[in-house]
């Protein structure tokens, strides 16, 4: 017997930020799976969430993270180290 089975591609979306406050004491805890285009966005806003919560210190989890988006990184990096240059860029032909 043959059966028609209609197949619908749909963009499944894996958030790459997770936070949460660790119980019992003010340290935020954010993990990136990835560095992807929403990584900068999605991380502010855990931040953001936690510093309401009165976090006091954070761990940030990269473990496992492939990597991604450099700017992503960049980002996110930017928004915990003082101002100043955060990375360097060097091709194969010796630009920069």
């Amino acid at each position: 017997k043959i059966r028609e089975v209609e197949v619908v591609r749909k963009e499944i979306k894996t958030p790459s930020v997770g936070g949460s406050m660790l119980e019992g004491n003010k340290i935020g805890y954010i993990r990136i799976a990835v560095f992807n285009e929403n990584t900068a966005a999605d991380f502010q806003k855990e931040m953001q969430k936690l510093q309401k919560q009165g976090m006091q210190a954070l761990i940030l989890d990269l473990r496992g993270n492939p990597g991604g988006i450099l700017d992503a990184g960049v980002s996110v990096a930017g928004a915990l180290v003082p101002k100043g240059p955060i990375v360097s860029v060097v091709y194969k032909d010796g630009t920069k």
